[in-house]
């Protein structure tokens, strides 16, 4: 938002501070809800990727296992 906007509207200097007072507050409040979920964001994509190398170890582990029991069934 822009004071020369509120200007052109017609609205005095005192009450376009208090708007843009206000627009400020509201703005920081989302830029910080914004900073929260970005933060939760890539915190959940490290789990998956702490997830999908727990996965890949289990897939090897379990090739291994079968591997083994044709070795050990022959």
């Amino acid at each position: 938002m822009k004071r020369e906007f509120l200007k052109a509207m017609g609205l005095t200097d005192e009450q376009i501070d208090k708007i843009m007072s206000e627009h400020g507050t509201t703005v920081n409040t989302i830029k910080g809800e914004r900073d929260n979920l970005a933060t939760e964001r890539d915190s959940l994509k490290d789990e998956i990727k702490n997830r999908d190398g727990q996965i890949t170890a289990l897939e090897k582990r379990q090739a291994v296992q079968k591997t083994c029991r044709r070795n050990c069934s022959v």
